[in-house]
Parts: structure tokens; sequence; C-alpha cells
């Protein structure tokens, strides 16, 4: 299924998810406010489903509500109990059923369609009824694709715009460079008519390094708990301890990012500690930054987030003048805490935050 979220399935996919951006910008109307943890997921589990899944739910605003609703009583089925006690039967656990049975419904209605009528859409969904998969197989198999592709990333959005509301410095120079790039390739003309004056995967990956410093910072706040892996493999030693075969081995994050010796103040936001020539001087200690995974296990749809992300936030900038307010309604100067989860989950602000938006002329 890599096939899907590389970089070609990107490229060709890009010009559909700009679009979907839009549209659901558009619907936001000329100003007002919103929950960025509830708005800025609905579009980022929109994109999700363009790649991941299949262009009849994308394209349904009504089928995204439904999928967000289900995927949320997933999430809520997969708790710690549910993990120590699978057996058990709570509420949660049941409700999980159910979620389940609704997007196998949903699945096999898009399925049976595309039989009836002979069409074929170039999918991950196709890609699964090519090969003979079961309903069930599908379904099961899709599920994980999304949650492997909204899990964080929507949250991590409004994180990065927490913090730059509370560091105008960075908020300045990222609004800057996302206008410039909106005013260098025209997205908001005539979207059909004008194909040529598209924003381009090219030009989100190579012309926005202040976005891309952003967000890796943003990542190295967020992600602080542990790594959990089991060892399938024969005895190893590390540090020279031994680690025997089916023994599982956590990593604590914060023992990186937190680092003193990696990010001199690492409680401050800082995206200069991904510059080239920071990120280059860390190289001699090796490894010093896991918000992708590092070693065998890196992120396989970091590509696919990186791309979510930027469209995101450089048409929100480009589009509105942005302001993220606190529980006082003041423009938010002090980062909230995040709400935990030792599933290493990037989770809400304990604290309420608000989107206040107005369209720019």
């Amino acid at each position: 299924m890599s096939k899907f979220i590389g970089s070609n399935a990107l490229e060709r996919l890009f010009p559909l998810l700009v679009e979907d951006a839009l549209q659901v910008y558009e619907k936001w109307g000329n100003d007002g406010t919103n929950d960025p943890f509830t708005s800025l997921h609905e579009i980022v589990f929109t994109l999700a489903a363009r790649i991941t899944v299949c262009r009849e739910f994308s394209e349904d605003p009504k089928k995204i509500q439904a999928l967000i609703s289900i995927f949320k009583r997933l999430e809520a089925g997969s708790s710690h109990t549910s993990i120590l006690f699978p057996w058990f039967p709570t509420p949660a656990r049941l409700k999980k059923i159910v979620a389940g049975v609704q997007l196998y419904r949903m699945v096999s209605v898009v399925v049976l369609s595309r039989k009836e009528n002979g069409r074929r859409e170039d999918d991950p969904l196709q890609a699964m009824m090519d090969k003979g998969l079961s309903l069930t197989e599908t379904t099961m198999l899709l599920s994980l694709l999304l949650i492997g592709a909204i899990t964080n990333t929507g949250n991590v959005v409004t994180w990065i715009l927490i913090h730059l509301e509370a560091n105008s410095k960075w908020k300045l120079l990222v609004q800057n460079e996302a206008r410039q790039l909106y005013e260098d390739s025209q997205t908001f003309g005539p979207y059909h008519n004008n194909p040529q004056q598209l924003l381009t995967m090219a030009s989100i990956e190579k012309q926005t390094p202040v976005i891309d410093c952003c967000i890796s910072e943003t990542l190295r706040m967020l992600f602080k708990g542990p790594f959990l892996r089991k060892n399938t493999g024969g005895d190893i030693f590390v540090d020279q301890k031994r680690v025997p075969h089916g023994t599982y081995v956590m990593f604590p994050t914060a023992d990186v990012h937190d680092n003193t010796c990696f990010y001199p103040a690492p409680k401050k936001f800082n995206p200069e500690n991904f510059s080239a020539d920071a990120v280059h001087e860390r190289q001699q200690h090796g490894i010093t930054f896991l918000g992708w995974g590092a070693g065998r296990h890196v992120c396989p749809g970091r590509k696919a987030a990186q791309i979510t992300m930027k469209i995101v936030v450089i048409l929100l900038l480009s589009k509105f003048n942005i302001q993220i307010l606190d529980e006082g309604g003041k423009p938010v100067r002090r980062v909230p805490e995040q709400l935990e989860d030792t599933l290493f989950k990037v989770c809400q602000a304990k604290e309420a935050v608000t989107l206040c938006y107005d369209v720019r002329h």
C-alpha cells in the first residue's frame, strides 16, 4: 500500500487535496470562530480519506462526518482497559463494535456500486478489490490506513498554530512564507481554468523551510511518551544489557527531546533547533529527534502527513487573518498543557482554545 502514500501518488492527488481544503474553508464564510481541534481535524480527515480510502468518501461531506463519528468511537474503544482486558464488554467496546459494523456497511456500498457499474478508481480501495480481499479484510485494512493518517496529524496542526500565536516572531515568519507562496502560485484563482497556476507539491516541499522547522519543533515539544518495541529476533545487547527474545522495550522520547545537550532550552519553542546548521551539529550525537520515528521504524506516512499539514496551514494563513484565543478570549501568550495519553498520541489542550478568523482582502 506504500504506492498510495508515496511521492508519485501524492503528486497526482495534490491538486485534489488543495481543492478539498479550499472547499472546506469556503464553507467557513468570511469571518467567525471555531474550535481548531475540531475544525482543522475535519480538514485533515477529508484529505486523509482522499489519500488512504476512496474518492466516494472524501468528496461527500456527510460521509466525512459519518467517518469522523465512527473513528471517534473506534478510538474510544481502544483504551488501556480494552488492551488489558480485551474480553470485557465495556460500553466503549460495544460502541466500537457498532462503529466497525457501520464502517463495513459504508465500504460495502461503494464496493458494490463499483462492481455493478464496472467503474474503477486508482485508490487503496480499488487495490484491495483487485486483490480479491473480502469486505471484512478490506474494511479492517482501510480503517488501519485511515487511523494511521489521522491519529496525530489533525491535533499537531492546531498545536503548530497555538505555538505560533504565543511566539509572534515565528507567526509572522510563517505567515509571510505561506502568503508569498500563495501569491507566487495564485492558488485562489479560477482553480479548474488555470491549472498552470496551481500550488504545486514541489513548491511547498522546497519553498517552506520555516514551516518545516516549525513542524519539527512542534513535534519535539509534543512527543514525550515512550516508544514500545518487542524483540522478535534473537537475544540482543543494548548498552551491555541483554534483551531476550520476546521482551518488550520502552524508550522515553523525553530523554532525547528534552535533553539539554541537544536542545539548550528544551521547554522553549525555538524552530531554529531544526535549522540546517543546528541539525548538522547534532549529527555527531546520533539520533536526536524521534518525531517521525527512527532507524527501522520511520513513519511510512511521513511525507503524506507533512504535505497534509502544509496544505492546511498554508491555505489557512493565505485565505484568512487568524488568532488563537485562550479561555479568556485573548490571544494565546502561554501555551496550554496537553492532555496526557500514555498510548503515545498527540492530544488536545487541557484548556479550551478558539480559532478567530476573518477573510483577507
